[in-house]
């Protein structure tokens, strides 16, 4: 997950460097933690039940237990003189919190273009944005074949694909488009080959993450959707078709 500028600049705003001398034990197996840590510069050692591991510049410790409130579960001392980025627990988790709100929004905000998904209620799309996965591709990776069995739908995050049939270009897909949802909720074979032609992001959903969220009625909810948002996309329709018909003939 890339973060924003404006995270970035929360986070190392509110980080502090200490130094501390070789030898130094920065905390203890089995203590309380409320503090996040990034090695700045030298080297520390990590001791877990008998086994080392060695964390140089860049590395973190000290996160596991601001995720689950246990106690530290391992003994970390400085080899070198070390400086340390320190982060205060509490800061953390409120920085996780804010990734987390940018990754939702993100996300929802993809399903609210999507005809298929824009008009599910609220939490049907926070459920589906939790459940989305990035998935990449290289310039020249093939991600759909014809004629396959496909279980996954794709939303371009960035990037660009080619849509062929027997090897000849019938359109190109960019940002905000996606492909792949004939299969997923017809159950038909895929249709053509779908290629990358620039270094791809995708977020896929999955029929399985579909059932999970719809049981079997996910085919029926989906398609109630994208009528959903043909008729709101066209005002006269709008205002001849209210919810409670549109219902009905999905009922």
């Amino acid at each position: 997950m890339e973060m924003s500028d404006i995270i970035q600049s929360f986070i190392v705003s509110n980080f502090y460097l200490y130094t501390f001398n070789k030898g130094t034990v920065i905390y203890n197996e089995g203590a309380f933690g409320t503090l996040f840590f990034i090695v700045a510069e030298g080297n520390v050692k990590s001791v877990h039940q008998g086994e080392c591991r060695f964390l140089k510049q860049f590395e973190h410790f000290g996160e596991a237990c601001l995720f689950s409130n246990c106690k530290r579960d391992s003994t970390i001392t400085a080899m070198t003189k070390v400086k340390l980025c320190v982060l205060d627990g509490l800061i953390f988790r409120e920085c996780l919190h804010r990734i987390a709100d940018e990754k939702y929004k993100e996300r929802v905000d993809f399903l609210n273009s999507l005809s298929y998904f824009a008009t599910l209620d609220n939490i049907s799309k926070l459920i589906l944005s939790d459940k989305m996965e990035y998935a990449m591709f290289l310039n020249g990776e093939t991600i759909i074949q014809k004629n396959d069995i496909g279980t996954s739908m794709y939303v371009i995050k960035s990037g660009n694909v080619s849509c062929r049939i027997n090897g000849v270009d019938i359109r190109k897909l960019s940002q905000m488009e996606y492909f792949g949802q004939n299969a997923v909720l017809f159950d038909v074979k895929r249709s053509l080959d779908v290629i990358a032609i620039s270094d791809t992001v995708c977020y896929k959903i999955t029929k399985n993450d579909l059932v999970e969220i719809f049981a079997d009625e996910y085919k029926h909810k989906i398609l109630q959707s994208m009528f959903k948002s043909i008729i709101n996309s066209h005002n006269i329709l709008k205002d001849i078709i209210i919810d409670s018909i549109s219902d009905k003939i999905f009922n």
